[in-house]
């Protein structure tokens, strides 16, 4: 009789056992669903959906592309432009010492018509050069008028007929007596074409509506007094 009531008291602590042990297994099942859910939303994901631990590396992000096409633009050699039926076309530069002499050849293929350009006083011209530097001219002339009328220089561009603009830039650095800078990388000069006898360029600001931009880009500069023309197959599309 006490064996059978030993007995009897072993299976009833199994049971016990198991149903305990099976009540502790549900309640933390439910405590890591419940984890889970509460979780879920504070979790980071990848751009394509999928859940990334929050200790993931970022991902480096690219820069903007850079258009190709505009760099090589900007790099090749420009010494043609047109503008307003003017053919503009830069044959010489050259430096000899500290004096850079630049010529421009421009043919009116329009009616006759004024140009004009800022003093060197006012000018708004700018010359860069390989390593970055900016430069303003110290002379400019347009045919055989050097002298302006305060705030430009004027000139009557005769149809057919080629003139001249030249621009020297003076006080150029040197190395033993020879130009440092060997090519330009820009020359930007600003000009009003066909502005009536009575008007003139407003000085500040001297840029007003109608103003061009002559573009000239990545020219050699010849040196030690041999000045060579720039061939025109040098140049880039005009503009």
């Amino acid at each position: 009789m006490k064996r059978r009531t030993s007995q009897s008291g072993k299976t009833m602590a199994l049971e016990l056992t198991w149903k305990t042990g099976f009540k502790l297994f549900l309640a933390m099942w439910t405590l890591g669903v419940a984890w889970t859910v509460l979780m879920r939303p504070f979790e980071r994901r990848d751009p394509t959906g999928s859940v990334s631990p929050a200790i993931a590396a970022e991902s480096p992000r690219s820069g903007p592309a850079q258009n190709p096409n505009a760099v090589a633009a900007q790099a090749q050699t420009i010494t043609r432009v047109t503008a307003s039926q003017m053919d503009f076309e830069l044959v010489k530069a050259t430096g000899e010492g500290a004096d850079l002499v630049i010529e421009i050849r421009t043919l009116n293929n329009g009616s006759d018509r004024n140009l004009d350009l800022p003093t060197h006083v006012y000018s708004h011209t700018t010359l860069t050069d390989e390593r970055g530097n900016n430069w303003k001219p110290s002379q400019i002339r347009i045919g055989n008028v050097a002298a302006g009328y305060g705030t430009g220089i004027r000139n009557m561009m005769v149809s057919g007929v080629p003139t001249p603009i030249v621009m020297t830039f003076n006080s150029m650095p040197t190395i033993r007596g020879t130009m440092e800078p060997s090519r330009i990388a820009r020359l930007d000069i600003p000009a009003l074409i066909g502005l009536a006898a009575d008007k003139y360029p407003d000085v500040f600001p001297w840029e007003q509506d109608g103003t061009v931009h002559l573009d000239f880009r990545n020219v050699a500069i010849q040196k030690g007094g041999q000045s060579t023309e720039v061939s025109a197959a040098a140049g880039g599309p005009n503009h």
